[in-house]
């Protein structure tokens, strides 16, 4: 269900003092603590782009709506943070730990997200209303705003089981990122780049993924019904090919596998096996490169330096 909020952007927005953040900060790490004479951080439509707020604790901060383009947020704890509608581009939240958090309806295009942790945290759509001041008439209806996460860096982040329905991610860099149990459904995936990511489970179900790259990645149980799957590249991919049959469009690179005798993979392993032996001066190296080995009986063959 999406979530609403009122969005009082339009104006201009406050910015703090580095004493008064300061204060805010410390009030915060005592409300962390559980200390009577803590406060919870509450920066809600605050400008604070390009401040360094990088290895502060601001979990359960509510930066709903704040400005945080160019701001440095590494190693920055937000778990469970409210940042609803908050913008955050070009920011660096490398390191930075947005497990649980409420990312509805943000802007993190072209953030650095690299190692980050964002596993349950919620980017799906999110109903904004904005007041466009003073003397000008507004009918208060919402406006449905799509997280954008359009060419973010997110190589080796981990984004298990976050909610990214209907998200744009055209251009992310998802490297390696562990996408178990996450919620693509009619996300925007044209031309990111998913190599060697790990979606096990995960739910693509009429997304977008246009030529997208796929290689090496693993898909085991992934829901493909409805998905445009043109010029995808899922060379070396570890998937159930039956999967692909509900998808909406098909035209992938590398899928085809290239059957291999039994004699043939005997002799090749025989002039490995002579190619290693020799370091090189005899036989010839092993390159299985889509090969289908289904079924074969490796366990005696030395396949060191094979590819």
């Amino acid at each position: 269900m999406d979530g609403e909020i009122a969005n009082p952007a339009a104006g201009k927005m406050r910015q703090l003092s580095a004493q008064e953040l300061r204060q805010v900060l410390q009030l915060h790490e005592r409300f962390l603590a559980h200390r009577h004479d803590g406060q919870r951080a509450v920066l809600a439509y605050y400008d604070l782009s390009s401040t360094d707020l990088s290895g502060h604790d601001l979990s359960e901060a509510d930066l709903t709506g704040a400005r945080l383009n160019r701001t440095i947020l590494s190693n920055t704890r937000l778990r469970n943070a409210n940042l609803f509608a908050a913008d955050l581009r070009v920011a660096n939240l490398n390191n930075a730990d947005l497990s649980g958090a409420d990312l509805r309806a943000s802007c993190l295009r072209g953030a650095q997200l690299n190692r980050a942790k964002l596993p349950k945290a919620d980017l799906r759509r999110g109903v904004v209303v904005r007041f466009p001041g003073p003397g000008v008439a507004n009918n208060g209806a919402g406006e449905s705003v799509r997280t954008d996460l359009s060419s973010v860096e997110a190589q080796d982040a981990d984004l298990s089981g976050a909610r990214l329905s209907d998200a744009s991610c055209v251009r992310a860099n998802l490297t390696d990122a562990n996408l178990r149990d996450t919620d693509f459904c009619g996300a925007d995936l044209r031309n990111a780049d998913i190599t060697g990511a790990v979606l096990e489970r995960a739910d693509l179900s009429s997304a977008n993924l246009n030529g997208a790259i796929l290689r090496g990645a693993v898909l085991t149980e992934v829901k493909f019904g409805g998905a445009e799957l043109q010029d995808v590249d899922i060379s070396g991919a570890i998937l159930d090919p039956a999967l692909l049959q509900e998808a909406k469009q098909r035209q992938l690179k590398g899928s085809a596998v290239k059957p291999i005798s039994l004699a043939e993979l005997e002799e090749t392993l025989q002039l490995h096996a002579q190619w290693l032996d020799s370091k090189g001066g005899r036989g010839r190296r092993a390159v299985l490169t889509d090969c289908d080995l289904s079924g074969r009986d490796l366990r005696a063959a030395n396949l060191a330096l094979a590819s």
